[in-house]
């Protein structure tokens, strides 16, 4: 199968104990719990202890377009949304297969784009390789330099000097939580890759994952592979997850400068 499936997405598939489909955690199922909580306590006879309103949207993916809007009408007098109290959004994981647990915040999310452009056109590496400047080895060049490999530290200038520091209470916090790394390496299958974590320890990889930011390089685009030339352009994406006290703004600023002087060096301008 495409994409590394192993069954066809689209058919909820049982196996060793575990469903597999498209949506299956990611969002069908948690948002499908709900309707099963509902049918739970109608069966049961037993009241539910407060009002559920479920509203359905599923283009997360592709932005979630028109929900906020959505969100702000119904939430106006006399609208479906107007006594809401709390969201709950069912979009996310439990850390293991023995604690239930509740997200009550995540990390924001600031996201980039880069073009490099050496050329009006696509030129042939047999003819010109080795004699001009090329946008993809620039490129690779550029998003190189912004996270090191092996750690994941971000070596942007600037971007960690909002980020509050660890208190005493929130690693005794950590320390109790219900999380074996074996597991997660197994369930996210690096155990089958390399059997190895950017974090070698409980409180450090959880920290990882929501204390501080990160960044992820996404891809290049603009370049055929299929072909040997060379390309004219191409467009790096990255992203940077955020934590509180980071301004987007600021983020953006940092990331612009860093970009600029790195690109600087490879004196293809």
């Amino acid at each position: 199968m495409d994409d590394g499936w192993l069954s066809d997405p689209f058919v909820l598939t049982e196996r060793d104990e575990k469903l597999f489909g498209r949506g299956s955690t990611d969002d069908k199922g948690p948002a499908l719990s709900w309707l099963w909580v509902v049918e739970a306590h109608q069966k049961l006879g037993v009241d539910l202890p407060m009002n559920i309103k479920l509203l359905y949207e599923g283009m997360e993916e592709s932005g979630s377009e028109g929900m906020f809007e959505a969100i702000a009408q119904l939430s106006k007098p006399s609208e479906f949304l107007n006594d809401v109290d709390f969201f709950c959004i069912s979009d996310n994981y439990w850390l293991g297969k023995n604690t239930p647990c509740l997200t009550y915040g995540l990390r924001g999310l600031a996201f980039f784009e880069v073009t490099v452009k050496c050329a009006e056109q696509d030129l042939h590496s047999g003819v010109l390789g080795g004699s001009v400047h090329e946008a993809m080895n620039d490129m690779v060049k550029l998003l190189s330099t912004l996270v090191e490999s092996g750690t994941g530290k971000i070596c942007i200038d600037g971007i960690m000097d909002d980020v509050r520091t660890v208190t005493k209470e929130e690693e005794d916090l950590y320390t109790d939580i219900d999380f074996d790394l074996e597991e997660f390496k197994h369930e996210t299958r690096v155990k089958t890759v390399s059997d190895s974590l950017l974090k070698k320890d409980k409180m450090s990889l959880l920290m990882g994952r929501w204390r501080f930011p990160s960044l992820s390089i996404h891809g290049i685009v603009g370049a055929d592979a299929s072909k040997t030339c060379i390309s004219a352009q191409c467009t790096g994406k990255f992203s940077i997850r955020l934590v509180p006290d980071q301004d987007p703004e600021k983020v953006k600023k940092v990331v612009t400068a860093h970009l600029e002087k790195e690109f600087a060096k490879v004196r293809s301008l």
